[in-house]
């Protein structure tokens, strides 16, 4: 008795079978058996999802830093599948592969198909106990995106409108508004009726003080008495050190004030912004981060550019961004010099001090890979070189300055490693980034 499939089909199977059991029938209990049992083992041609590792011959699984990072990102709440394959890709390029590219080269080790990848995001998902993201998931985890738009937001958060135009009045020196004053601010200043003069249109600096000097003087004297009275929180972190007051940029200063008192009247104030950055042979692009010192009178310990300051009066943009360098990261000025400006930011806040609509100068600055910044005037008290994955990480939580995660959000933007086709919020950004102030 022989009976052969001549192919292995569904309905040749069911014919063979019942021709097999009406012989069977007619054997009776006679019909000698064997039991066989048939093992097929793959070979190496047949491994379809995990490549071959040129070192043992064994199939390869990828490797646990890259499974770490699929499922950091998404507890992290990413949930855009381009901006996730974005991120891991850039992870496996700066931080994962070794030094030797030739070894890693074609490897599945480091190297995941986009099948992998969609298949271990899943795993993750599913070991966090959450779904594949949909419309109302998506509403409950907060993303990077939606972290980072809230830190904009909250940078760029006064608008001088509404009910605010009659509670914010204007500060007008020489028949020209230079600032917007905070209720918080108005009182004191009817202690002197003869420097501050309130009219339908605001609140104007005493017109008898014809020059430069004659106004710097006299709001330095008002100035110095709400010190010494301690009228004000933002005085309480006095500079000796002096801002220019003008309409805008590029008009002739009317007077200069002392810097923390700015805030008091809204006046418009300048700084510049260093990102300084390298080209890591092993890491890819990186930027240096700076940490405030626990001794500085705003946002101690909190992180921010490689260099950065207030554009006192009397300054030139490029020599103020030059002096910070030097000051605050040891940057030699033949190397500062050599920054290339990128352009402004501009936003406006308030808080307990006062009100800051502010401007910063951005510039940027290539290091060599081989160059560290060291803390020089206290004011920074450590540096680090991250890679720029790991900045737009840190930037959507609250361990920046906030204006220095704009900068760095800024740096990321015209780098393009943040596109309009992954980022929902791109535009708000770019938009909220370069805020009308009055």
């Amino acid at each position: 008795m022989g009976l052969q499939l001549s192919k292995d089909t569904g309905r040749l199977r069911k014919s063979v079978a019942a021709a097999l059991r009406r012989d069977l029938a007619k054997k009776g209990s006679d019909v000698p058996a064997t039991l066989c049992y048939h093992v097929h083992l793959p070979g190496l041609s047949d491994h379809k999802h995990h490549e071959i590792s040129p070192i043992t011959g064994a199939k390869e699984q990828l490797d646990p830093e890259i499974v770490g990072k699929i499922q950091e990102l998404v507890s992290g709440g990413v949930d855009n599948i381009k901006e996730f394959e974005q991120r891991l890709g850039s992870f496996v390029r700066n931080e994962v592969l070794p030094t030797d590219s030739n070894l890693a080269a074609g490897r599945h080790r480091y190297n995941p198909t986009a099948a992998d990848t969609r298949s271990h995001l899943r795993r993750a998902r599913n070991s966090n106990g959450s779904e594949t993201m949909t419309t109302t998931s998506k509403s409950i985890v907060e993303s990077w995106s939606n972290r980072m738009w809230s830190n904009v937001q909250h940078v760029s958060s006064f608008q001088w409108e509404g009910e605010k135009r009659i509670q914010y009045r204007p500060f007008i020196v020489n028949g020209t508004q230079v600032g917007v004053i905070p209720p918080l601010t108005l009182n004191a200043l009817g202690s002197d009726p003869n420097l501050f003069q309130w009219a339908n249109d605001g609140i104007h600096l005493s017109p008898a003080l014809a020059t430069y000097a004659e106004r710097t003087a006299k709001v330095a004297d008002f100035l110095q008495r709400c010190r010494e009275t301690d009228a004000f929180v933002a005085l309480r972190g006095w500079r000796n050190e002096n801002y220019a007051v003008s309409k805008s940029f590029s008009d002739t200063p009317l007077l200069e004030m002392e810097r923390s008192a700015t805030s008091l009247f809204g006046i418009k104030q300048y700084g510049v912004h260093v990102n300084g950055y390298c080209k890591h042979p092993t890491k890819g692009l990186c930027l240096w981060i700076g940490r405030r010192s626990p001794t500085k009178q705003t946002y101690p310990n909190k992180l921010d550019n490689i260099a950065a300051g207030g554009l006192a009066a009397g300054l030139g943009v490029k020599e103020c961004m030059m002096k910070e360098c030097e000051e605050e990261a040891s940057i030699p000025m033949e190397v500062s010099e050599k920054a290339v400006s990128v352009g402004t930011i501009s936003y406006f806040f308030e808080d307990e001090r006062g009100l800051f609509p502010e401007t910063q100068f951005i510039f940027d600055l290539e290091l060599s890979p081989e160059f560290e910044p060291k803390v020089c005037d206290g004011e920074v008290s450590e540096f680090y070189l991250w890679p720029v994955e790991k900045v737009k990480q840190e930037i959507a939580s609250d361990q920046f300055k906030p204006n220095c995660g704009l900068v760095n959000l800024d740096f990321l933007l015209r780098h393009g490693y943040i596109t309009p086709d992954t980022e929902p919020h791109y535009i708000d950004f770019t938009t909220k980034m370069h805020q009308n102030q009055f």
